[in-house]
């Protein structure tokens, strides 16, 4: 009981500060800004379409598969935030001190990871949901399926790669609702490894600034490979790579857009290889944090 409290001060310590407050604010800010211009940039697509109206759930769909709202928006938001409460002193320090055990500190380390990627996931789908109300757009958790099948006999490798949609036609043959948990919950897993990442350089260098800087840097990776698409030539020895789908796995791509790996083949078989790769991922940076933690010197 005791320990659950003190993770829970954790976190009401931090969210209750000044300086965290004013970096909330800016961050929520900045990513409902981008909510409302999306609500524009779906009415518009639309609007050319001639189709049905948009409706909340595509819109949601859309909020968590575009890869301007993850990667220049929410991710950053993220980064910023995420670093200073899984790893500062009151952590470090009290927790390690009262139970005497650097493993309670690595169970406590990412409890707190978890805890808080779902508060920062819970509160994104929260304005999204807000947000695409006030906009005018019709209280549906249907697919709009006319819309979606038209832009697939569009677009090449049948994705929707438009303004306002970025999803697999595949996920026309199952249900709405699970398709929308599915891709929620893949970028709640995407958070998850983002933090832990920032974990990993926070300890290493005792300063949460390493770990921000880190998430920054894999975000600017991601954003680095998103646009490729298509095989490595080496006509010389004949040999030809498609590099996108190992992009999509050591970029965490796959977990915040449907891209690469996941343009040509059906979206539930990109889920399970998605939360393989998100297993490995994960088993890989705890093995890294228990053994930086049993190392270092407190």
């Amino acid at each position: 009981m005791g320990k659950k409290v003190c993770l829970l001060n954790v976190i009401k310590s931090k969210i209750l500060r000044t300086d965290f407050l004013c970096k909330l604010i800016l961050c929520m800010a900045l990513i409902i800004s981008k909510l409302y211009f999306a609500v524009h940039y779906i009415n518009l697509e639309y609007r050319g379409l001639g189709t049905e109206e948009p409706n909340i759930y595509m819109y949601l769909l859309m909020a968590f598969s575009d890869p301007s709202m993850a990667y220049y928006f929410v991710l950053i938001a993220f980064a910023i935030l995420i670093a200073d409460i899984v790893y500062e002193e009151y952590l470090t320090k009290n927790l390690f001190i009262k139970y005497g055990t650097r493993k309670n500190l690595y169970f406590g380390m990412l409890k707190l990871t978890l805890v808080f990627s779902f508060l920062f996931l819970f509160l994104f789908v929260l304005l999204a949901f807000i947000v695409g109300s006030c906009g005018g757009l019709s209280f549906s958790f249907e697919y709009t399926k006319e819309a979606i099948l038209l832009l697939g006999e569009e677009q090449e490798f049948y994705i929707l790669r438009t303004t306002a949609i970025y999803v697999p036609v595949s996920i026309l043959k199952y249900n709405s609702l699970l398709i929308l948990g599915i891709v929620i919950f893949k970028y709640y897993v995407g958070l998850v490894l983002l933090s832990m990442i920032g974990l990993v350089f926070s300890i290493k260098k005792d300063n949460v600034q390493y770990g921000i800087c880190a998430i920054l840097l894999t975000v600017l990776l991601n954003i680095a490979v998103l646009d490729y698409v298509g095989p490595w030539n080496f006509y010389k020895i004949g040999i030809s790579i498609d590099l996108s789908e190992i992009f999509s796995y050591v970029t965490l791509q796959r977990f915040f857009i449907f891209d690469f790996a996941g343009i040509k083949k059906d979206v539930i078989m990109v889920f399970g290889d998605t939360m393989l790769t998100g297993a490995i991922w994960f088993v890989l940076l705890s093995a890294v944090i228990y053994r930086m933690i049993r190392k270092k010197d407190f």
